[in-house]
């Protein structure tokens, strides 16, 4: 019977026959329900590039002036270098001036700005801080640049043990040098070397090694001696024509007893009975 024969999927049964489905309507494309935002690079770090910004940096022309004098222990300086910089950062610009018989020096025509100022006069003289200050842009600025004396000769020296011990070996070490000022203001000590040096009293000392001793290229020499007697004991250093007092801390009669760590007390015995 063909009402209960129809295919479910296919057809339609009703009372006067057999008729066809219509055809499903077409199938939509799904639209999509996921938004994907825009990439943020605001947090993202660009690798640094190897290089260095230069600035230049000018001392003119400005309207600024700066000048002054160079004085020594007697008085003004003649032909003393004086190094004027002017300073941006870590940069510089900078000129070399030369003072006079009277020790004054004139840079007109700068800008302003934050300066730094020394002098020197090779081989003995020299400022060791140099003078920094701020000029406004109109300003006219007197600096006053007092220099030091160097060339004098100067010795250093010390002993092992130190204190020395009355009747003991003691090593002395000694070196002397001449402290002189270079061609850029640069104080610079030199070693004075291949001289005789004999070491003298007046203290009562022993030399067990020989005296004198040629210094060497450190402008150092060495001597073992004995100190004879307890408390200060003064000895001195000829090396050419100069005689150089020495520091050195006071003999002892024997050397000091280390000290030794205390040790626990023994503990009580227990009484009888316990």
């Amino acid at each position: 019977m063909i009402g209960a024969g129809c295919l479910a999927a296919l057809v339609a049964c009703s009372s006067g026959g057999v008729e066809a489905l219509d055809p499903p309507p077409p199938l939509k494309p799904l639209e999509s329900t996921t938004t994907i935002p825009e990439p943020d690079y605001a947090g993202v770090r660009l690798a640094g590039v190897a290089g260095r910004t230069r600035t230049t940096v000018v001392l003119g022309p400005g309207r600024a002036r700066l000048g002054g004098t160079v004085m020594g222990p007697d008085g003004p300086v003649s032909g003393a270098v004086v190094h004027v910089e002017r300073l941006v950062g870590d940069a510089a610009a900078s000129a070399d001036l030369t003072a006079g018989p009277d020790g004054r020096w004139v840079l007109p025509g700068v800008q302003g700005g934050r300066y730094r100022v020394r002098a020197w006069r090779a081989p003995d003289m020299a400022l060791l801080e140099p003078q920094v200050f701020f000029v406004e842009a109109t300003e006219a600025r007197q600096v006053s640049l007092t220099v030091s004396r160097f060339g004098d000769t100067s010795a250093a020296s010390a002993v092992a043990p130190d204190p020395p011990v009355v009747d003991q070996p003691t090593n002395l070490t000694f070196r002397v040098f001449r402290r002189v000022v270079d061609d850029r203001g640069i104080v610079r000590s030199v070693p004075l070397t291949g001289l005789p040096a004999r070491l003298a009293g007046p203290g009562r000392w022993s030399t067990v090694s020989p005296n004198p001793v040629v210094t060497d290229a450190s402008g150092g020499a060495e001597w073992s001696v004995v100190c004879l007697a307890p408390g200060p004991q003064p000895l001195t250093v000829t090396v050419g024509e100069l005689e150089l007092p020495l520091t050195l801390p006071p003999c002892q009669s024997q050397a000091p007893a280390p000290l030794l760590p205390l040790e626990p007390a023994p503990a009580a015995p227990p009484a009888l009975g316990e």
